[in-house]
């Protein structure tokens, strides 16, 4: 059985929020160099948090491209993949609320997380 579009367009739907959520995050990258280089941040936070930043970016582009895979290939056997990373999603956004709280990040994050987790749902069985 071929997943249904509406599966199909709501994880198409979060790989593009994942991906407006990575540029969005991204942009601060300037600011958190900034933020790091003031004396006394020890060298080891200084080295770390830029990249620890933009892994979180490069984390989400890869969640963006499994998902945009699984939804333009649109055959049962990615419903793995989709109950995958909407778990990881689910989790992301967990943890970076219980970290930061709400604002438009999390929220979107919720957003991507939400579109996986209906999309793996209505995804059929392999």
């Amino acid at each position: 059985m071929i997943p249904s579009t509406q599966a199909r367009v709501l994880v198409a739907v979060a790989a593009l929020v994942l991906i407006a959520t990575a540029v969005y995050h991204a942009t601060a990258y300037t600011e958190v160099t900034s933020a790091v280089a003031v004396p006394g941040i020890s060298r080891f936070v200084r080295r770390a948090l830029p990249g620890l930043w933009f892994f979180l970016s490069w984390h989400l582009l890869e969640l963006a491209a499994a998902a945009s895979w699984a939804a333009l290939r649109g055959v049962p056997s990615a419903r793995p993949l989709v109950i995958f990373c909407g778990a990881v999603m689910a989790a992301d956004t967990a943890f970076i609320f219980s970290l930061a709280g709400v604002f438009p990040g999390t929220l979107m994050l919720a957003a991507a997380a939400v579109c996986l987790v209906v999309g793996a749902l209505r995804w059929p069985a392999p």
